[in-house]
C-alpha cells in the first residue's frame, strides 16, 4: 500500500487506543486525588499514551521480521525482510516523533498559569452553566469518601436524605443481582448532588449497576427518584417553583425529568398508590438529558437569595439566627464541607417506610427479605383469625414490613396502607399480633436478641412503638418494657437502627411460625413496666383483697371459657387460667384456639374486674 506497508495501519489504531486508555486512567486518578500536577498532566497524558501504544506495537506484532532462505537453484542465501510502516516510517520512528511532541505538550502544560489551564479544561470554552454542571457531575462519578454533595450546606442535607431514600426505594422495588460487580466506581453507594437555585432545585444521582436494569426497572427508578425529590424540595422555604431529577449510571444519564413543585405534586408524592410519576411534565434522554441539566447550573444573579430548609424543627436559638444562604462560588464547589443528614438514617426511614405499598417488604440485609415477607403474612393471618374481630376479612396483601437487624437487637416495622380505614378494635388487635409475631420470629434468631422493637404505622404515621426483651434463654417468654404512642416512640427506635460494627444476627432455617410465644404486656404506657431481664422476680406479700362490690361466683381456676370485655368494648372469648402477679392484678388467659397471653386486669371492664376480685378473694395463693 502507498500509505502503509504490512499491517502498519495498526500504528494508528494502537496510538488511538493508547491515548484513550491512558487519558481515562489519568482522569480517574485526578478525580480521586485532585493533585495539581495530575491536573497539569491531563492533556500530556494523552500524548504519552500515544507514545506508549505505538511503542508496544513496535515491540510486539509490529516488529520487523528477517528470514533467511537457501535458493535451491543457486544454493545462495536469500534474505527476506518483512516490515510494517505507516507513511514509510517504522513504528519505533513514530514512537520517537510522538515522544518529542509529548515532551513539548508537557512543558507547555507545566508553564501555563493554573487559571488558564482550568479554563481550557472546562469543556473547551463552553458556557458557565455547562462548566458548573461538569464540575458537579464529576463529584458523583466515583466514590471519593462522601455520598452527598451540594452548592450549599442545606443542599448537602437534602442530597444526603435523597440518597438514603432512593437507596431504600431501590431495595424495595428492584431485585438485586446475586453476583456482586467485580468493579464498581461508586462502591455500591448512591452518590447524589443537589443544587438549590433561587426558584428551582435539581437532584442528580449515580445509581450503581443501572446498566443491568430492565427498562421497567429504570423507569421505576426515575419515577421513584422524582417522588423522593418532590418531598425533599417541599422542605425548602420558600418552596422552589420547579425541580429536575437526573438518574445516571457509571458514565451516562439514563433520563432527566422535570416539573413544578405544587401542593398537588407534594400530596401525590406522599400517597402510597405507586403513582410515582405524578407531576412530571417533561422527559429528556440521551444528549438532551445532559443539556437540560446544564440549564439549571447557570450562574445566579448577584446577591441572589436561595431557599433554605424549614427551621421550625431546629432547637431554639438556631431558627432565630438562621440567615438566608447565598450561592456558593462555582469555583469552590468541590471544597464544600460535608454536613450531617437530618438525624441520620432514622428520619429517612420514618419518612420513607409509611409510603410503601401493601405487600412490599425490605430489610437492611438481603437474606432477611423473605423473613419480612413471612412476618407480614403471619400478622395478616393471625389478625384475620382473631375472634375479637368477628371474622372481619383483611385485604391481601394488607401490610408492608421492614426488618432491621443488628448484632444484638432487631426492629420490626409494620405499616397499613393509607386509606385502610380499619376500626379501632382492628388496630388494637394488629398492635398486639404484630408484637407477638415479632417475638416469635426473634425467638428463632441466633443469637437470641437482647431486645426487640415493634413499630406499627397507620395512615402514614407512627401508631405504636413497643420495646421488650426475652424472659428466658429459649425466647418463648417475652415482656414488653415500654409502649409509646405516636411519634413519642421515635427516640426508642433510634438505637435499633444505629450502625453495627459486629456481625448481624441470623435466622434459623427453616423458620417456623406455628408456635407463638407468650408475652406480658406493659401495664402503663410511657413508663417501663418491668425490671431488667436478669433480675429475679420479687415476691411480695399480697395486699388485702378489695371487697367485692357485687356478688360474684368463686369458681376454681381455670374458669370456663366466657366473654371478657375490655374498656373500649372489645369482646374476647377465653378462660382465665391463673394469676401472674402476687398482687393478682394481671392474669394468664387462654383462648379456645390454645393461644395463651397475659392481660392486666385494669384493661377489662368494671363488671369483669368485679368478677375477678371475687375469684381472688377465694384464692389462697397466686400460681
Amino acid at each position: 500500500m502507498l500509505i502503509w506497508k504490512g499491517h502498519g495501519i495498526l500504528i494508528l489504531v494502537f496510538a488511538i487506543l493508547g491515548a484513550l486508555l491512558t487519558g481515562m486512567a489519568w482522569a480517574a486518578g485526578y478525580a480521586a486525588t485532585h493533585w495539581e500536577w495530575m491536573l497539569r498532566m491531563l492533556k500530556p497524558a494523552n500524548a504519552w499514551g500515544v507514545v506508549l501504544g505505538i511503542w508496544l506495537y513496535g515491540r510486539t506484532i509490529g516488529k520487523t521480521v528477517i528470514k533467511t532462505y537457501i535458493d535451491p537453484a543457486t544454493h545462495q542465501q536469500v534474505t527476506i525482510k518483512k516490515s510494517h510502516t505507516l507513511f514509510f516510517l517504522s513504528p519505533m520512528i513514530w514512537a520517537v516523533l510522538m515522544a518529542l511532541m509529548a515532551c513539548m505538550v508537557t512543558v507547555e502544560s507545566f508553564n501555563k498559569p493554573t487559571d488558564e489551564l482550568l479554563s481550557e479544561l472546562k469543556s473547551g470554552g463552553s458556557s458557565p452553566g455547562s462548566a458548573a454542571f461538569t464540575e458537579a457531575n464529576n463529584l458523583i462519578d466515583m466514590d471519593k469518601g462522601k455520598t452527598a454533595y451540594g452548592n450549599t450546606p442545606d443542599a448537602e442535607k437534602l442530597a444526603a436524605a435523597f440518597s438514603e431514600m432512593v437507596m431504600m426505594g431501590r431495595e424495595m422495588g428492584v431485585q438485586k443481582t446475586k453476583k456482586k460487580p467485580t468493579i464498581s466506581l461508586s462502591h455500591g453507594k448512591f452518590l447524589s448532588y443537589c443544587r438549590i437555585n433561587p426558584d428551582s432545585c435539581v437532584f442528580m444521582v449515580h445509581v450503581p449497576d443501572l446498566r443491568k436494569f430492565t427498562e421497567d426497572a429504570k423507569r421505576y427508578m426515575v419515577g421513584m427518584a422524582w417522588t423522593v425529590a418532590s418531598l425533599q424540595a417541599a422542605e425548602l422555604k420558600p418552596r422552589p417553583k420547579r425541580i429536575a431529577v437526573g438518574v445516571r449510571g457509571a458514565f451516562l444519564y439514563d433520563e432527566v425529568v422535570e416539573g413544578p413543585v405544587t401542593d398537588a405534586t407534594t400530596q401525590a408524592a406522599k400517597e402510597s398508590d405507586e403513582n410515582w410519576e405524578a407531576g412530571i411534565e417533561r422527559r429528556y434522554s440521551g444528549s438532551d438529558a445532559k443539556k437540560r441539566l446544564e440549564t439549571y447550573f447557570e450562574p445566579h444573579a448577584a446577591g441572589a437569595v436561595l431557599p433554605v430548609l424549614d427551621q421550625t424543627d431546629e432547637p431554639e436559638g438556631k431558627a432565630a439566627n438562621a440567615a438566608p444562604q447565598k450561592a456558593a462560588p462555582e469555583s469552590t464547589l468541590a471544597a464544600t464541607k460535608p454536613t450531617k443528614a437530618p438525624q441520620g438514617k432514622l428520619e429517612v426511614l420514618l419518612e420513607w417506610f409509611p409510603t410503601t405499598k401493601a405487600g412490599a417488604v425490605a430489610a437492611n440485609d438481603d437474606s432477611i427479605n423473605q423473613v419480612a415477607l413471612k412476618y407480614a403474612g403471619f400478622v395478616h393471618d393471625r389478625v384475620s383469625l382473631n375472634p375479637a374481630l368477628g371474622g372481619m376479612a383483611l385485604p391481601e396483601p394488607c401490610f408492608s414490613a421492614y426488618i432491621h437487624l443488628r448484632d444484638d437487637t432487631v426492629a420490626f416495622l409494620l405499616a397499613l396502607p393509607a386509606g385502610s380505614d380499619l376500626p379501632e378494635a382492628a388496630l388494637k388487635v394488629i398492635q398486639t399480633e404484630a408484637w407477638l409475631a415479632a417475638a416469635t420470629v426473634a425467638s428463632q434468631m441466633s443469637p437470641l436478641p437482647v431486645r426487640i422493637a415493634v413499630i406499627t404505622f397507620n395512615e402514614g404515621a407512627m401508631d405504636m412503638t413497643r420495646t421488650g426483651s426475652p424472659r428466658n434463654k429459649q425466647g418463648t417468654d417475652w415482656i414488653v418494657e415500654q409502649e409509646l404512642l405516636g411519634t413519642e416512640g421515635k427516640d426508642l427506635l433510634a438505637p435499633f437502627v444505629a450502625a453495627s460494627s459486629k456481625p448481624l444476627m441470623t435466622v434459623k432455617s427453616p423458620l417456623t411460625l406455628q408456635n407463638p410465644v407468650n408475652s406480658v404486656l406493659a401495664t402503663n404506657r410511657h413508663v417501663k413496666a418491668a425490671p431488667p431481664v436478669s433480675a429475679a422476680p420479687v415476691v411480695a406479700a399480697a395486699p388485702a383483697p378489695a371487697p367485692a362490690a357485687a356478688p360474684a361466683p368463686a369458681p376454681l381456676l381455670p374458669t370456663p371459657v366466657r366473654d371478657w370485655k375490655d374498656t373500649s368494648g372489645r369482646v374476647m372469648q377465653a378462660s382465665l387460667e391463673s394469676f401472674t402477679t402476687p398482687a393478682k392484678d394481671a392474669g394468664r388467659f387462654k383462648r379456645a384456639d390454645g393461644q395463651a397471653f397475659e392481660v392486666p386486669f385494669s384493661r377489662l371492664s368494671v363488671q369483669d374486674q368485679e368478677f375477678i376480685r371475687g375469684i381472688a378473694a377465694h384464692s389462697k395463693t397466686a400460681p
